[in-house]
């Protein structure tokens, strides 16, 4: 919002960086899966720190009615979905943990971070196409010229899901150990 995209940048790589390395460390000291989940805790909290101390550097720490009734207002709809979705996006492997086992929550979760690659490889075309959008519809031939790049951007899902789809057995095998390999049938039907 203050054209800061660097210092966003370096904020989230600098916590997937983190949060990467204290994972490792955890692991390396023996605490599994609750130092997996630690590590996402303590690599969270420390990003909240470093953005709150930037706000308030910036900005300083007042409070005024008017503008709190409008953060709200933008804002709450935003953190109820960002609750659902956390909600949903841990309840799955809860759920997965009373009926399997820990070595298929494990590949599930290795699974839904391929299925993350997606998203993130088309971000690109997201962050340059969302804001021109409507520009595009507006302007002359606006409706097939809009068609045309969202045709683009169905071909570009589609090549990027086919993509990681091949990619991700590849770097799985590479890079994880052997408990991780998929070793059970597939059935079509």
């Amino acid at each position: 919002m203050q054209n800061r995209a660097m210092t966003f940048f370096c904020v989230a790589v600098g916590r997937a960086g983190f949060h990467a390395a204290l994972t490792i460390a955890m692991l390396l000291a023996g605490r599994g899966v609750d130092g997996v989940l630690e590590a996402g805790v303590i690599a969270a909290v420390v990003q909240a720190a470093i953005l709150s101390v930037i706000q308030i550097r910036e900005t300083g720490i007042a409070f005024s009615s008017p503008v709190a009734k409008q953060s709200l207002v933008y804002s709450l709809p935003i953190m109820a979905s960002g609750l659902m979705a956390f909600t949903l996006n841990g309840l799955d492997r809860w759920v997965l943990a009373e009926v399997s086992t820990l070595e298929d929550v494990a590949q599930f979760g290795v699974a839904a971070k391929f299925g993350l690659a997606v998203v993130l490889l088309l971000q690109p075309f997201g962050m340059w196409w969302m804001p021109k959008r409507f520009d595009v519809l507006y302007d002359v031939n606006g409706r097939e010229r809009a068609a045309r790049f969202t045709c683009y951007g169905i071909v570009a899902v589609m090549l990027i899901a086919v993509f990681v789809a091949f990619a991700a057995p590849i770097i799985i095998g590479l890079m994880l150990p052997g408990t991780y390999q998929w070793r059970r049938p597939l059935r079509c039907f």
